[in-house]
């Protein structure tokens, strides 16, 4: 019950809003029984931002929850980081040029398509804290993303595949 008050502390946490910003406690395993006290359970809680700042406050608000659980005592809990994805830095010498590049392919290929260019975390975090440019970009047709019923529209691929080699 106690990591149970934890995640559901985690989701009143107030997001900072001056960066793209999310959050998700994926899984929750432990327990041997329906009927058993769990010895053990654990929660894999991942945070991506595009702002080291924002990330650096989540974190912060995860440590104070674990402390507040563990003064309250009965219960042992540890944190522990299996990854750490870096926000983007500076913006990099060459990234409009990029984005400009990718605009205009889109527009070659899908004449009078909208194209925005959106911050958000990816693996362009990687390069994009080294000051390298770097975009991801989608190429297909689908929607639901990351959910069990995320889908792809096939027919939309050879769209994609277009806008890609232009």
């Amino acid at each position: 019950h106690q990591l149970a008050r934890i995640i559901n502390d985690l989701y009143g946490i107030e997001v900072p809003t001056k960066a793209k910003t999310t959050y998700n406690v994926g899984m929750i395993q432990g327990g041997t029984s329906v009927n058993t006290i769990a010895q053990a359970c654990e929660i894999l809680y991942e945070v991506r931002s595009d702002s080291a700042a924002a990330l650096n406050t989540m974190e912060c608000a995860l440590n104070a929850l674990v402390r507040g659980a563990q003064q309250r005592g009965g219960v042992d809990f540890s944190c522990e980081e299996i990854g750490r994805r870096p926000a983007a830095g500076a913006r990099a010498e060459g990234q409009d040029a990029l984005e400009s590049h990718w605009k205009r392919a889109v527009q070659a290929v899908l004449p009078g398509q909208e194209v925005r260019c959106t911050s958000g975390s990816t693996d362009c975090n990687i390069p994009l804290s080294m000051a390298i440019p770097a975009m991801c970009v989608g190429a297909y047709r689908g929607g639901a993303a990351h959910t069990r019923k995320e889908w792809i529209d096939c027919a939309s691929l050879s769209t994609g595949y277009a806008l890609l080699l232009h």
